[in-house]
């Protein structure tokens, strides 16, 4: 791979600052170009034609000799003539010219694009190597010959036209480049013909550069093995349409929260291509905006296309804005916006961590921390990979892609960890065959399902809030068979929905037959239409859904399930149905109401309410209850904040607020506790006995008060 890459060095980069001058940050070599603008060329005034036949003076073969020479431009009346044909006014309208030129293959990306880059007046046609023409512009269709006139077209500005790439039109050794211009009439004022020929294609880094200031790419960079690219604060990677950034090395992008780096794309209406890590070192984006990345489309391009894993997968064509293959990424602090354009309701998606490339395999991975997903499309797609996605807030996505979807299992399995979902179409969280870790995730307001449990995997949820998702807030589906502990789910058609996705056994998403099934404890579902819906399967393995449900606050009970002929719902110990007492739900606060203390987050402190949830202290009393504070009742709330720092405070005064290890004495080993929280502003924290935030002297009177205490 590196062999390869390393030839890729015949290429261009501008890199313009801020102020418009000439950044040199690595010994990058120019473009190739195989014939300047102003190279000598051989050529025929078009007075007769100039062969015989007319069209073999274009040939490799054809013997050039009794032709003149002269420099390019050809032309005159436009004041950008070298070679100047002061007698074509009146007497032809056409002229033929031939260059020559050597190339060495082995020294060129064959993927590399040649470019014919001219200016013209009026007209021309183009060979290369004999054959058919390679270009025609301002030109009637048909054989042309001497005589034919071109159509009007002004000089001025030199055109860049793609022909091809250097595998499909370049010889090794000698070539020819054959041009016949025209004029748009015999008594034309002026005339012009300048061409160059070059080659254009990934730039490749050939030592560690540094980047800041404004960066301007025309073309795609890589970053070879065993290269650093590092970009500084502040730095603005502006790219042109179809460029993007290729790491093999490793890429350190460390903004800061005021000078963030930002990925964009040079030009309104433009957009560039990605950046892409294939087999990288471990590489960082820390306080960056990525926005204008060509990258819209759909996920399910990467499935199989026949449900047979015997068969070897399709290539694959990647779309995201950063694409990961068999490479660690951190993300922190960074901003996907305006994906792919700042309509506001663009479909671009943005991260795509992949293990089983085609061509790339190996371990993907990567952790996305305090990270914003803005009206974008999906936010994060996992292939067999491990992901943290960490205190990331997704809003407002577009299209079917969710926002977070994780496919495959991993070692360990992606974990989903305290983020923010909100107001968004379709599913927000959907691990399919991927026994992910999702824990105190807020999903509220999806269009259709909050979170997707699918295919055969056993993924586990705890602590989530899911709330206002109209088809449901979990789904259980083909074969999942799913741990659920302390979620809140509320104001759902259905609570938790176990069904066989039939119409998705076949290609792409090859899901297994057969619905769901799930183990409830210590949740609680609240204002949903059905509590729990078991569908039956049409997949005769097993036509039902199955759900066992202990300790948890059901309104409507047992009945309020819907449960079909073939499925099985076990109704265990410790189940109620009582009002939980949410502190207020139209605020989205789903803390329980407590008399003795319940944490406002708004506020900031414990509050004291007139009334205590039924759901504090009856979760399964085998659940670690250890993160509650005191007084805590030794037994874990129900509901999402159940067994957390945040959980409402009990009435029972079992235990004692200065037992910090919760071992039923007060001595050594909690004053250790305690003088490790000394001094610290820190809300929640089990030092701060007085609950104010601050760990100082009245926590330590308080302290010394329970000395040796012991249950």
């Amino acid at each position: 791979m590196e062999d390869r890459l390393m030839k890729l060095v015949n290429v261009k980069l501008v890199l313009v600052s801020l102020l418009g001058l000439l950044l040199v940050h690595s010994s990058v070599s120019g473009g190739t170009t195989f014939i300047e603008s102003n190279d000598t060329w051989r050529f025929f005034r078009g007075k007769v034609q100039p062969s015989e036949p007319n069209d073999y003076w274009k040939e490799p073969d054809f013997n050039d000799l009794d032709w003149e020479t002269g420099r390019s431009g050809f032309g005159y009346g436009d004041g950008d003539d070298e070679t100047e044909l002061l007698d074509m006014q009146g007497s032809y309208v056409t002229v033929y010219i031939r260059k020559e030129f050597t190339v060495s293959l082995a020294s060129l990306d064959p993927n590399a694009i040649v470019e014919l880059v001219i200016d013209y007046d009026d007209g021309f046609i183009a060979y290369l190597n004999g054959g058919d023409e390679i270009e025609r512009r301002h030109m009637p269709a048909g054989h042309a010959i001497y005589t034919t006139l071109a159509n009007s077209h002004e000089a001025g500005t030199p055109v860049i036209i793609p022909l091809g790439t250097v595998g499909e039109l370049l010889n090794d050794g000698n070539n020819v480049l054959a041009i016949e211009g025209h004029n748009t009439s015999y008594g034309s004022t002026d005339f012009s013909l300048i061409p160059a020929l070059r080659a254009v294609g990934d730039i490749v880094l050939t030592e560690n550069t540094t980047w800041s200031g404004t960066t301007i790419l025309e073309d795609t960079i890589v970053v070879p093995a065993g290269i650093v690219l590092t970009i500084e604060p502040g730095t603005v990677v502006q790219m042109k349409s179809g460029v993007g950034i290729k790491v093999y090395g490793q890429l350190l992008a460390d903004g800061t929260e005021a000078e963030p780096i930002r990925f964009t794309h040079y030009g309104a209406g433009t957009t560039w291509e990605r950046l892409m890590f294939i087999e990288a070192e471990d590489s960082r984006l820390v306080h960056c905006i990525i926005e204008y990345s060509d990258c819209a489309g759909d996920h399910k391009d990467y499935y199989d296309n026949d449900c047979d894993p015997g068969t070897p997968p399709l290539p694959r064509d990647y779309h995201e804005a950063i694409v990961v293959l068999a490479s660690h990424v951190d993300f922190k602090c960074c901003i996907f916006q305006n994906l792919p354009d700042d309509s506001g309701s663009g479909q671009g998606d943005a991260i795509a961590i992949i293990s089983d490339d085609p061509d790339d395999s190996g371990e993907a991975s990567a952790e996305i921390i305090n990270s914003q997903f803005l009206s974008i499309g999906q936010g994060v797609h996992t292939r067999f990979s491990y992901v943290l996605v960490e205190e990331c807030y997704f809003t407002d996505h577009h299209g079917d892609n969710d926002d977070v979807d994780l496919y495959g299992e991993s070692t360990p399995p992606p974990l989903i960890l305290n983020n923010v979902l909100i107001n968004s179409h379709d599913d927000m969280i959907n691990p399919t065959r991927s026994s992910a870790v999702l824990i105190g995730n807020v999903v509220a307001g999806s269009s259709d399902h909050g979170v997707v449990l699918r295919d055969e995997c056993s993924p586990v949820m705890i602590n989530n809030l899911i709330y206002n998702c109209p088809s449901g807030g979990i789904a259980v589906q083909n074969q999942c068979d799913a741990l659920l502990v302390n979620n809140t789910i509320v104001n759902s058609a259905v609570g938790i929905k176990f069904f066989d996705h039939t119409g998705r056994w076949g290609p792409p998403y090859c899901l297994f037959p057969g619905s769901g099934k799930a183990t409830v404890i210590n949740c609680i579902i609240w204002d949903c239409s059905t509590s729990l819906s078991l569908a039956d399967s049409p997949y005769t393995g097993d036509r039902g859904s199955h759900a066992e449900v202990y300790y948890s606050n059901i309104e409507g009970g047992r009945y309020s399930a819907s449960v079909s002929a073939n499925s099985t719902l076990k109704w265990g110990v410790g189940n109620i149905d009582a009002d939980p007492q949410f502190a207020d739900v139209g605020s989205g606060d789903f803390h329980l109401k407590s008399g003795i203390g319940r944490w406002n987050p708004g506020s900031q402190i414990w509050v004291q309410d007139d009334v205590n949830s039924p759901s504090i202290d009856t979760g399964d009393p085998n659940s670690d209850w250890l993160a509650e504070l005191w007084p805590h009742g030794k037994r874990i709330n129900m509901g999402t904040f159940g067994g957390t720092a945040e959980a409402s405070m009990s009435s029972s005064t079992i235990g004692n607020i200065a037992d910090l290890n919760n071992n039923d004495i007060v001595n050594f080993q909690d004053y250790s506790l305690f003088s490790g929280g000394w001094r610290l502003y820190e809300h929640l924290l089990r030092e701060d006995l007085d609950r104010n935030g601050f760990v100082d002297f009245k926590d330590a009177a308080l302290f010394i008060d329970s000395w040796l205490w012991e249950e």
